[in-house]
């Protein structure tokens, strides 16, 4: 799905997040206190506690599933569960450390009924609330090809359609554009008809951002927003002392595994760029033996450098844990950018002159770039990875980084996307 649903959805959403409100949460307490099983003794008892999670939980998974259909995805719906799930775990978490009184059964009741109507609303609103987009047939838009629930109907004039549409896409900076086609989409936009470039709807279409030119935020501006950026450094301080307990032992053992395998050092220091192109030592596990030689970054065909442990940890991204240590110190971030090595980083600014703006934000240990391309070899692929990047920046938001958090999590338990 994409942000442009946002206008379709304009009404629908609040709407459908109304009804699933009355449905999942007010009808139950209605019924209860109708039926007698539940007599308000104050603000915290039982059933009042179990009913406000419910509804918090309903409408935070809401919120979060809605903000995630404005990037490009294949299945939106599978991040019904582990969002639904998520949500509700840490509301109860705090109701238990608040040691406020809860019923099982209301909450239980409430996750079900969150994931039944939120699956259903998806699938209804995905069925019936398909796009379809005006195109002017000028410039680059012969390039637009119909998608998962957008369609394209190109204009042979000036003149709109008796047929049912969303909005008109158009080639904004196309040196075609007629002064009849300029005047038609004035009168568009005056009637409120969205108008859409079609350098935005490519990006949400396809998740990155063309590598010929640099390119500005929604707010005109080429570097994302400072307050932003020290917010997100501060949530991923705080995030590592509250998980420190747990990635601790396991930094150990697998530390234990390596040198055990192979003779040499558990970790992997390497210099890389990272924020306004200032070098930082890079922590990783050693995942390659030692002894054998080949180049400074990974390329295909050299599984022989490889150890089995490296093999396993590489899979499983867990050779990215020591990096832990480079956020706290304030040199990377949980998300962003890939740090490339210094080698890397001379070459790709000979292709692209302004490859040094991918270091406007701080690198991460997992990216977008990352989890849409994959985990390839480093040489490969590099401006594609690079859109991806520029992507990232271009769109830097919290719910981006949250949906990156989701994927990543799915490749550390699956193993999708290794190198």
């Amino acid at each position: 799905m994409l942000h442009l649903h946002n206008h379709v959805n304009r009404y629908h959403y609040p709407l459908t997040l109304l009804l699933g409100v009355l449905a999942v949460v007010m009808l139950p307490a209605l019924l209860q206190f109708a039926w007698g099983w539940w007599v308000p003794t104050g603000m915290l008892d039982a059933q009042t506690v179990s009913f406000s999670v419910n509804l918090m939980a309903l409408v935070t998974s809401s919120l979060i599933l809605h903000q995630f259909q404005q990037y490009p995805q294949k299945n939106a719906l599978s991040y019904l569960m582990p969002t639904t799930f998520a949500t509700f775990a840490v509301l109860i978490g705090l109701v238990w450390l608040l040691r406020l009184p809860y019923g099982v059964k209301l909450i239980v009741f409430g996750l079900m009924g969150t994931l039944v109507f939120l699956g259903a609303q998806y699938v209804i609103l995905r069925r019936h609330l398909s796009i379809t987009l005006l195109t002017i047939p000028l410039g680059r838009c012969h390039s637009l090809a119909d998608s998962a629930g957008i369609t394209f109907i190109p204009l042979l004039k000036p003149v709109l359609p008796r047929t049912h549409f969303s909005g008109i896409v158009v080639d904004l900076h196309s040196r075609s554009l007629t002064d009849d086609w300029e005047r038609f989409l004035a009168q568009c936009t005056l009637a409120k008809i969205p108008v859409y470039n079609l350098l935005q709807v490519n990006e949400r279409l396809s998740g990155r951002v063309a590598v010929h030119h640099l390119a500005e935020n929604d707010f005109g501006d080429l570097a994302p927003s400072p307050f932003r950026q020290a917010l997100k450094w501060l949530f991923d301080t705080v995030f590592i002392f509250l998980i420190s307990p747990v990635i601790l032992p396991i930094i150990a053992v697998i530390a234990l595994c390596i040198k055990h395998e192979s003779p040499g050092g558990a970790f992997f220091i390497q210099e890389r760029m990272g924020l306004g192109g200032r070098i930082f030592k890079m922590v990783k596990f050693r995942s390659m033996f030692i002894d054998r030689p080949g180049s400074h970054f990974t390329e295909d065909g050299e599984c022989h450098r490889v150890t089995r442990v490296g093999a396993v940890i590489r899979k499983y991204r867990l050779d990215e844990l020591p990096q832990f240590w480079n956020v706290l110190r304030g040199e990377m971030s949980l998300i962003g950018p890939r740090p490339e090595s210094l080698a890397l980083a001379k070459w790709y600014q000979e292709d692209v002159p302004f490859f040094a703006y991918r270091h406007v934000v701080r690198p991460g240990i997992s990216g977008w770039a990352q989890v849409m391309h994959g985990y390839a070899a480093e040489v490969d692929g590099m401006k594609e990875k690079l859109s991806y990047d520029f992507y990232y920046i271009k769109h830097f938001s919290f719910w981006l980084d949250l949906l990156i958090w989701y994927k990543t999590i799915r490749t550390v338990l699956t193993g999708f996307g290794a190198r």
